[in-house]
């Protein structure tokens, strides 16, 4: 600015004019981010709008801190801001000094509110065939990171085939597989606390894992072999590589008293006889069929009964003599009440 001063005498005589040259500086700062909220390795585009400012300093720094960070001279920055520690989330400052050479003005702080990312992957290890109708497959989360931060969703590729179908968790429970594959398998994994705010801070992953299916074989292994009746007979292994099992237990006359499609059937057999179990596996994908049956027997329950002769005996000289009318027993055992035993079907005494 300049000021121009004339002095005036009392008689109002005008003296010489005096020129004075003053320089006045004023800075009035206003800046705004593009963002206030991000996730992890998101940019902020600095916006200036300041007037009477010259010259630009800009860093940022963790809130509470003092270590300034990437300095800058410029009149509008663009920082890339991280979040690689465990705190979800972190809040950084972004701060701008202009100057004029002739004022200062206090620091413009911008907080910046920055969600930890996630990275997220997993390994299904090696995918077993399907043996017995079904192939159990166990994965393993291998996201970076794995904490209660993050929300693991998990899609094993068919709502039909697999069990479970989805989870939701860090570590899944075993996957059961009824079918061969190829199965598409989802994980994502979402940062809880930006979603609450708004934020999509998540990471997806999948892989297409094939359940292999054997050369189709039927086999399984009968308990008990043999029984008294009534009896339950339980198929305790099953070996069969098909993915559809039917099972049928034909009696002695060639009817069929019970049929099954489980895995591992139980059959309750009410009669005597010998049965033989039949199992049809099948391979849906391929129309293969395979057979493979045992025969289990059931026995009658053997019925006691004897009479001894004479029913009077004179020591030591009579001998009892034993008639044996038992039914249904091939060994028998008797006792005299004297501490002796004897076996045979019939015997002296």
């Amino acid at each position: 600015l300049t000021y121009n001063i004339t002095p005036r005498g009392p008689t109002g005589c005008l003296g010489f004019t005096k020129q004075l040259q003053v320089t006045v500086g004023s800075i009035i700062p206003s800046v705004s981010p593009s963002q206030t909220e991000i996730c992890s390795g998101g940019r902020i585009q600095m916006t200036n709008s300041s007037l009477g400012a010259n010259s630009h300093r800009w860093f940022y720094r963790v809130q509470g801190t003092t270590t300034e960070l990437d300095v800058r001279t410029i009149a509008s920055p663009n920082y890339q801001l991280d979040n690689t520690s465990s705190t979800n989330p972190i809040v950084y400052e972004i701060v701008y000094q202009p100057s004029n050479g002739l004022c200062t003005v206090p620091d413009v702080v911008t907080p910046i509110t920055v969600y930890r990312n996630v990275v997220a992957g997993f390994d299904e290890g090696t995918v077993p065939p399907i043996v017995g109708g079904t192939s159990t497959v166990n994965f393993t989360n291998t996201s970076n990171p794995v904490d209660a931060q993050f929300r693991y969703e998990w899609d094993f590729g068919s709502s039909t085939f697999a069990s479970p179908a989805t989870f939701v968790g860090a570590n899944p429970p075993p996957v059961v597989y009824s079918q061969q594959g190829p199965y598409q398998v989802t994980l994502k994994a979402i940062n809880i606390a930006a979603e609450t705010a708004g934020l999509q801070c998540e990471s997806t992953f999948f892989k297409n894992i094939v359940v292999p299916v054997l050369p189709l074989v039927a086999d399984f292994t009968l308990d008990p072999p043999a029984a008294c009746f009534p009896a339950t007979v339980k198929v305790i292994e099953n070996l069969s590589t098909g993915d559809v099992m039917e099972w049928k237990v034909v009696d002695p006359n060639g009817k069929v008293v019970a049929i099954s499609n489980a895995d591992l059937p139980e059959f309750f057999i009410p009669t005597p006889g010998l049965f033989n179990v039949q199992l049809t596996t099948r391979d849906s994908f391929t129309n293969q069929v395979e057979f493979a049956n045992a025969n289990f027997e059931i026995f009658d329950n053997p019925v006691a009964s004897f009479q001894a002769r004479p029913t009077t005996v004179f020591v030591p000289d009579t001998e009892l003599t034993t008639f044996n009318f038992s039914t249904g027993a091939d060994f028998y055992q008797w006792d005299f009440g004297d501490g002796n035993k004897n076996e045979g079907i019939e015997v002296l005494h």
